[in-house]
């Protein structure tokens, strides 16, 4: 039998790129515009703290989706449209990477004519992944070996260097945002909080509407350092993320509660664990093996690949695309 893991790819797949960059054409004309509630929702399956993520499915074509509808109720009006415009842009950058989640279109409110006011919420609309997440596979075996495990790490992993290539940032790193495909391939989605550092990929100026993006364990540390105003390498911020990404699907666990002093095992890694540095030109797993004695359960090599993702200071941290060339 097929592991769900193993990507089934076709001679389509395989000409398909992500090189072109997005243009506001492709915005208008790539992506499918419904009126508010035409697709038949099924189940509720997730609530956010700004979004509600169904099941859906198109009544004239049949096809399952995802439906991601905004609570309008809990967010400004421009929150909501800022939300909505960084996740789309994401998406259109990403439009045929493999081991990116699938945009469809937009689901948008319908405007009465007589009273001029809106019915219904705006939604954006996916492919439907029926295999789910990456952490119920993760929860069910208490950690994924790592023969498998890679090949999701992997895919992750590419499809962050190819965002972080065109100088955006994910900002939501997590296991609950790695789907596995209906294809067989790794998907990262939930570009909800997707950011562009501008042409250039400059720090990331810090509002504080930036403080309520991310979850709480995968939050580097500069991030409840630094003050409103001051500046952020955000990609660095996506790196750490991923770290804790790889260490919680091969251990089933978060390394820690939050990257505080106030976490106990934090504390001791920041004083012991994160001492030596991450081995990123290649050396055998016995000569980098000094640096994994904290990682109990762990190869040296992905010790190794954790280890750099988690330095305390962004600066000495693995890129994605240093990392990509150790996997």
């Amino acid at each position: 039998m097929q592991s769900v893991f193993e990507p089934r790819r076709s001679a389509a797949e395989d000409s398909c790129t992500c090189n072109r960059k997005p243009s506001t054409e492709k915005l208008g004309l790539k992506l499918m515009k419904y009126s508010s509630g035409y697709h038949q929702v099924i189940e509720v399956l997730q609530h956010g703290a700004t979004s509600i993520v169904m099941s859906g499915v198109n009544p004239h074509t049949h096809e399952r989706v995802a439906i991601k509808q905004l609570k309008t109720d809990e967010i400004t009006t421009e929150a909501l449209v800022e939300a909505m415009r960084c996740e789309i842009i994401a998406h259109v950058a990403m439009e045929g990477h493999i081991n990116v989640g699938r945009l469809l279109g937009v689901e948008l409110p319908v405007v009465d004519n007589n009273s001029g006011t809106l019915t219904g919420k705006p939604a954006l609309i996916f492919e439907l992944y029926e295999h789910g997440d990456l952490l119920v596979h993760v929860e069910t075996h208490k950690g994924i070996p790592e023969s498998v495990a890679v090949i999701a790490i992997r895919g992750v992993c590419e499809a962050l260097a190819a965002l972080h290539e065109k100088n955006l940032v994910h900002r939501d790193i997590k296991s609950e945002n790695v789907c596995v495909g209906n294809d067989g391939y790794i998907k990262l989605i939930d570009f909800g909080s997707a950011r562009s550092m501008g042409p250039s990929g400059e720090p990331w100026v810090m509002t504080e509407r930036d403080f309520r993006a991310g979850s709480l364990p995968y939050l580097a540390p500069e991030f409840f350092t630094t003050e409103s105003g001051e500046s952020c390498d955000l990609k660095a911020v996506d790196a750490w993320a991923f770290g804790i990404f790889i260490y919680s699907v091969l251990t089933g666990v978060l390394p820690f509660r939050e990257a505080t002093v106030t976490c106990a095992d934090f504390a001791r890694y920041s004083q012991k664990g994160c001492s030596e540095t991450a081995n990123t030109e290649g050396e055998s797993e016995e000569e980098s093996d000094s640096a994994v004695s904290n990682w109990p359960g762990l190869s040296p090599r992905m010790s190794n690949i954790i280890r750099g993702l988690l330095r305390l200071d962004p600066v000495e941290r693995l890129t994605i695309e240093q990392c990509l060339g150790l996997l």
